[in-house]
């Protein structure tokens, strides 16, 4: 049996790209304080034919980003924990606040447009099955 190899090093450029903990919590911080604000009281004024086009898939993605995230946040808790990084496990609750927030507004769209929200569908339960399986794999090793 031979002995695993080391993960290679990044290269400078990747390197150049990756963030701390702490540069993603003051990012997402940053989005939260920030956002334009949404002409609402416009409406969502669709075609019926833009409407056909995106009522099921919108009504799908709305579905996923509304998770409330408590596994994914009790994993980067433990993680955070482990790794001495208490800005990773804000990090994430941060980004998963995000999420909810595109969401609710993805929701309130839906409302004005008279789109429906999906309560379940097949897909999202298959996908939070998955991903709960994979990160309970991972354990942010």
């Amino acid at each position: 049996m031979t002995a695993a190899l080391p993960p290679p090093e990044p290269s400078r450029e990747l390197r150049r790209r990756l963030h701390t903990s702490e540069e993603w919590r003051a990012y997402f911080q940053h989005n939260a304080s920030t956002l334009p604000p949404v002409p609402w009281p416009g409406g969502a004024s669709l075609t019926p034919e833009e409407r056909q086009a995106i009522e099921q898939s919108i009504q799908q993605f709305q579905l996923g980003e509304s998770s409330e995230g408590n596994h994914l946040r009790r994993l980067a808790q433990a993680y955070a924990a482990r790794a001495g990084d208490a800005a990773y496990a804000e990090a994430m609750d941060r980004f998963i606040k995000e999420e909810q927030r595109h969401a609710r507004d993805l929701g309130r769209f839906m409302d004005l447009a008279g789109i429906p929200r999906a309560q379940s569908h097949w897909s999202d339960s298959v996908f939070r099955g998955l991903r709960k399986w994979n990160l309970s794999l991972l354990k942010f090793h």
